[in-house]
């Protein structure tokens, strides 16, 4: 984690911009005519920070700082996402839920 920050923080630097922020993805409806959705697959560079895979979740990376993960309330009633295989990552984010 420690890697990743200071090396976002270098091309942060490098560009001028004053955060990173990374969605996760959003899943894809599998018909216009039902409420099904394909399962998610995130996108590789918010999986590149942490395994999750929920959608809607935001991890927003500014240098000096924690690392937030924003993950927003559950949208369906009937389906949650998987649970994460593991979860030694936790401690690194500030999460916001």
């Amino acid at each position: 984690m420690d890697q990743l920050s200071r090396e976002v923080a270098a091309a942060l630097d490098k560009t001028g911009f004053d955060a990173l922020a990374v969605h996760s993805g959003a899943p894809l409806k599998r018909t216009g005519a039902d409420d099904q959705y394909w399962p998610l697959r995130p996108t590789p560079h918010f999986q590149h920070w942490l395994p999750l895979a929920e959608p809607g979740c935001l991890l927003i990376v500014v240098p000096g700082r924690k690392p937030v993960l924003v993950r927003p309330p559950a949208q369906s009633f009937w389906e949650a996402p998987a649970p994460p295989e593991v979860d030694h990552f936790w401690s690194s984010f500030e999460v916001v839920e």
